[in-house]
C-alpha cells in the first residue's frame, strides 16, 4: 500500500469499509501529505504483518486525531518519520504499539507542534538503533517520560529535543549512551 493515498491534497474523508489488509507488509507514505483531512480511522486495518510503516501519516497538517483501533505493530521494524510534521496532531494513543522489532524511530514525531505530552511507557525500544529528530520541533511538549525507553542499541540521537521549546525538565537518568555516536544539536533550541 505503499503511496496510495499519497498526496491526496483535497481528501477529507476516506471510508474503508470491508478493506482487507491481511496481507500488506509495506505502507510506508500511505497517508502522507493529505493535508485536508483532520481525522483517520483505521481500526478495521489488519497491519499483523506489515514490516514498514515509515511516513504513513508523514505532513498529514490539519489531522488532529487518529483512530487505532486494536493495532498489531508486532511485525514493524521501521517507524521512521511516522507522524512527521502532523502539525495539529495533540493526542496520539500509543498504548497498543508492540515496538518490540523496531529498529528506526528516527523523524517520528518531529514536527509535532501541537502535541503537549507523549507515553511512549508501553514501548519496547531495546531494538531501535536510530532516533534522531525523535521529538525535533515538538515546539508545546512540556513533558516526555522516557523512563521505560531502552537506548541500549541506539547509536544516533541527533537532534532527539531540538526545537522543544517548553520542555522545562528531561530525567535522562535511564539512557544508555555507550554505543551512541551521534548527539549533535540533542538540546538545541
Amino acid at each position: 500500500m505503499i503511496y496510495t493515498f499519497n498526496n491526496c491534497s483535497s481528501l477529507k474523508t476516506i471510508n474503508f469499509g470491508n478493506i482487507n489488509t491481511s496481507s500488506v507488509e509495506d505502507m510506508r507514505y500511505l497517508f502522507s501529505e493529505c493535508s485536508s483531512i483532520p481525522s483517520l480511522d483505521i481500526s478495521q486495518f489488519d497491519t499483523s504483518k506489515v514490516k514498514n510503516m515509515g511516513a504513513m501519516f508523514h505532513n498529514c497538517i490539519n489531522l488532529t486525531s487518529i483512530n487505532f483501533g486494536n493495532i498489531n505493530t508486532s511485525s514493524v521494524k521501521y517507524m521512521g518519520e511516522l507522524f512527521n510534521k502532523c502539525n495539529n496532531l495533540n493526542t496520539i494513543n500509543l498504548s497498543l504499539f508492540d515496538t518490540s522489532q523496531v529498529t528506526i524511530m528516527k523523524n517520528m514525531f518531529n514536527g509535532c507542534f501541537s502535541l503537549v505530552s507523549i507515553n511512549l511507557s508501553s514501548f519496547d525500544t531495546s531494538k531501535v538503533t536510530d532516533m534522531r529528530s525523535m521529538f525535533q520541533n515538538c515546539k508545546t511538549i512540556t513533558k516526555i517520560d522516557l523512563t521505560n525507553i531502552n537506548t541500549s542499541s541506539i547509536n544516533s540521537l541527533s537532534y532527539f529535543f531540538n526545537g522543544c521549546l517548553l520542555l522545562s525538565s528531561i530525567d535522562l537518568s535511564s539512557l544508555e549512551t555507550s554505543k551512541v555516536t551521534h548527539m549533535s544539536y540533542m538540546f538545541q533550541n
